[in-house]
């Protein structure tokens, strides 16, 4: 019984020129340095009489991995004033005092360390506002000198329902042409007073 006729093709490159028959009165050469396609019979016709070669067939790419689109941050919740600095009031709480800076500011980083995982780090120039709010205004130990000799001269009639010594008497009690203290500047050096007093207690 005849064999059947391979149906596929296959790919070739010529090192030499080669002949075969494509149907019963015609003929195909393939020159030297070709390279196409022809039935897997020719293919095996041209390697048994090694004037070429058969190709095999590369492997399909495989599909490229998708690159990942990079995550995008989750989108931090809008603070108003006041509860970004109770957010920050909290964070320096939890401070020691190595976290701090020569001039006795939180660090910017020991900050951002202690803020919420999804708050907004803070930078310097916020850190210092929010610290401004926090610590209340630096005070001048010539105003407070003052103010400590003021009080010393005032009595029991001097102070207000809350304890603190009254604006009006702590300004006539003050040398004269000093600047008189307004009702903030009073409560932040009655606070400084106060806090040494437990300081030293």
């Amino acid at each position: 019984m005849p064999k059947k006729k391979d149906a596929g093709e296959v790919r070739v490159e010529m090192t030499a020129s080669h002949t075969y028959r494509t149907s019963a009165t015609s003929h195909r050469t393939l020159p030297a340095g070709w390279r196409g396609t022809v039935p897997a019979e020719i293919g095996r016709e041209i390697e048994k009489a090694k004037k070429g070669a058969v190709i095999k067939p590369q492997p399909k790419d495989a599909p490229r991995p998708r690159p990942q689109e990079p995550r995008k941050p989750k989108p931090q919740a809008t603070l108003s004033p006041e509860e970004r600095l109770d957010q920050f009031r909290a964070a320096v709480a939890t401070l020691d005092e190595g976290a701090y800076t020569d001039e006795g500011r939180p660090s910017v980083d020991a900050v951002n360390g202690a803020l919420p995982a999804d708050a907004a780090p803070v930078t310097a120039d916020e850190r210092d506002a929010l610290w401004a709010e926090v610590s209340g205004p630096a005070i001048d130990e010539g105003r407070l000198a003052q103010f400590r000799a003021a009080l010393s001269e005032l009595g029991e009639a001097d102070l207000t329902e809350e304890g603190s010594p009254a604006v009006d008497a702590v300004n006539g009690a003050l040398p004269e042409g000093a600047d008189p203290v307004t009702a903030e500047e009073r409560d932040a050096l009655w606070a400084h007073l106060e806090a040494l007093v437990e300081s030293d207690g």
